[in-house]
């Protein structure tokens, strides 16, 4: 099947075209011949035309001849009267020359006719000439009048072939034009369809970018997730274990100082508080009171003790120490939720955040996988951080629980 460059197939326009000019060319051939046997019949008809117009001056010839005769009779008719004689041989020399044997049809031998017989016969001659005479002008006529029908005919003929031309070169004219306007169609469809395929394609790739991207996020996502639930895992894991952070190296009740065996090296800061206990036995563990870091040294700190829950159980020497917050060589990373820079707040919400990173921790504004604590303000429940905090399970403190462990403010008893 025949396409142009563009796809079109060209096989039905092809066809109307075959037709079409074989048409053309049966009609012109057609009109050729018809013209043809229009000639011959012309070129047929002026010969006939000339043979009777020959013959014609023939039969007038021959009338003028026997008119000279009988205007020759006539004139000795009138000299000699009625009763006198023709002379005979003047009449038989003028039939000799007018070859009165073929005229009057006298075999030779045969006894001259009278001049009465010669006149009836001449008379007869003469109407049957002119009766043949009529006879070729009506022919004649006839084959006028046959001869301007045949050439209205003709160009009837004629004007009919060239309307059917006409026609015909109207058609194909029509057809080229339907066959331009389908093929521009057709090339504003295949620009319409590259158009839209490069629609689709961008689209498929700015899909497959987004399916990307959103794959990229959604691992993303998952490897904070796992590495949330890890650190969530190793927190429940931490508490249920019991896994102190430090132990008490010295203590002297008397003078309420104590000294832990933590120090700069592991991140502790001065004013960081502690929950002391002990371990009983089965591993059940017993609060004994609160310290507060005083002095920082490398490997130690010295502690003021601020809370005592039994007298007769004072903090010893092998005490364990314990702090949410801190974890040796871990910076916790805090976010803040809800509005802090309110008439009931007493510490603003840059004022916390730089308690924290004085403290030697991390406060952001976006909450994440990572983060340990979010600080719950006012008008929390209308954050959108609270999504965050409550999908990845983010503990919530109060800003009054964070300043107590920071040792901030006046110390309150829980």
């Amino acid at each position: 099947m025949s396409r142009d460059c563009r796809g079109i197939s060209l096989t039905p326009f092809l066809i109307i075209f075959i037709i079409l000019t074989f048409l053309a060319s049966v009609l012109a051939f057609m009109f050729s011949s018809q013209v043809e046997d229009q000639k011959r019949f012309t070129k047929n008809a002026q010969m006939e035309a000339k043979k009777m117009k020959k013959l014609y001056d023939e039969r007038w010839e021959e009338v003028r001849r026997l008119r000279e005769v009988l205007g020759f009779f006539q004139e000795a008719g009138e000299g000699a009267g009625d009763s006198t004689v023709t002379d005979v041989g003047i009449v038989q020399a003028e039939l000799d020359k007018l070859n009165t044997t073929e005229i009057l049809g006298t075999p030779s031998g045969v006894k001259p006719l009278t001049v009465k017989e010669i006149l009836k016969e001449l008379n007869r001659r003469v109407n049957t000439i002119k009766q043949e005479i009529n006879n070729a002008k009506l022919e004649r006529d006839n084959f006028q009048q046959h001869w301007k029908d045949e050439e209205v005919s003709k160009r009837d003929l004629i004007r009919e072939k060239g309307t059917e031309i006409q026609d015909l070169r109207d058609r194909a004219q029509r057809a080229q034009e339907r066959l331009n306007q389908e093929v521009q169609q057709k090339e504003g469809q295949i620009t319409e369809l590259r158009d839209r395929n490069q629609t689709l394609h961008a689209e498929l790739e700015k899909s497959e970018a987004e399916k990307q991207a959103r794959v990229q996020d959604l691992t993303g996502q998952i490897r904070k997730t796992r590495s949330r639930l890890d650190k969530l895992v190793d927190v429940e894991k931490r508490q249920e274990t019991l896994i102190p952070d430090g132990e008490v190296i010295r203590a002297d009740i008397d003078h309420g100082f104590a000294y832990i065996d933590l120090g700069w090296k592991h991140g502790v800061k001065p004013g960081s508080r502690f929950k002391v206990y002990e371990v009983l036995k089965g591993g059940r563990r017993k609060e004994k009171g609160e310290i507060r870091i005083v002095r920082v040294e490398k490997d130690f700190c010295q502690c003021s003790i601020l809370a005592q829950d039994d007298v007769t159980n004072p903090i010893v020497k092998g005490d364990y120490v314990w702090n949410k917050f801190f974890e040796k060589n871990v910076k916790k990373v805090f976010v803040f939720v809800g509005k802090f820079d309110t008439e009931n707040s007493k510490y603003s919400k840059e004022q916390l955040k730089k308690i924290i990173e004085e403290n030697g921790h991390i406060a952001t504004e976006v909450a994440r996988s990572d983060t340990d604590y979010a600080v719950i303000g006012e008008e929390y429940q209308s954050d959108p951080q609270l999504k965050t905090v409550n999908d990845y399970k983010i503990e919530k403190i109060a800003p009054s629980e964070l300043l107590d462990f920071f040792g901030i403010g006046t110390y309150r008893r829980e």
